[in-house]
């Protein structure tokens, strides 16, 4: 049989029927040096970021950041907001995706609600906004914008209906 050396403790070893299994084959005598050769590198599919069943976005951030999770991702849609109002979004605040589609983090999709009470009241005013728009209705469908963190102008044609 050849002898082989192993590239992290520089010992030679012969090549067993363990390393024609192992990917990488004879490069280290053992399990443990082949994980020593591992440290600090990033798996072979790692992209950082990860998408959930529910559509959204998660991104790897920073350690320091006040709303990562526990395995240090965090929504997408919430470092897009923070880098344009200069801060980070506060723990009762709600994002708004305009188009629906959790997926779409472009900050014209994006409003930033006060809280979850707001978004709400936002949800019904649009349901019944397009029940009047169908005509069901004859009474217009009323709702105060202020407080609501807009980046797009396209409630602005809301804003002109009622």
């Amino acid at each position: 049989m050849d002898k082989y050396t192993c590239l992290i403790c520089g010992k030679e070893f012969q090549r067993t029927p363990y390393h024609k299994r192992v990917r990488g084959g004879a490069k280290f005598c053992s399990k443990k040096c082949m994980n020593i050769s591992k440290i600090g590198k990033k798996p072979w599919n790692y992209v950082g970021f990860k998408k959930t069943k529910r559509g959204y976005i998660y991104k790897r951030c920073m350690k320091d950041h006040p709303n990562i999770s526990k395995d240090g991702y965090i929504m997408e849609h919430r470092l897009v907001v923070e880098e344009n109002i200069g801060r980070y979004v506060k723990k009762g605040e709600q994002i708004h995706h305009v188009n629906e589609k959790k997926d779409d983090n472009r900050i014209e999709n994006l409003m930033l609600f006060p809280s979850a009470k707001r978004h709400t009241e936002f949800h019904k005013f649009l349901d019944n906004l397009c029940i009047y728009l169908l005509g069901i209705v004859e009474k217009k469908p009323l709702f105060n914008f202020e407080g609501i963190i807009c980046f797009t102008n396209v409630f602005d044609d809301y804003k002109e209906i009622i």
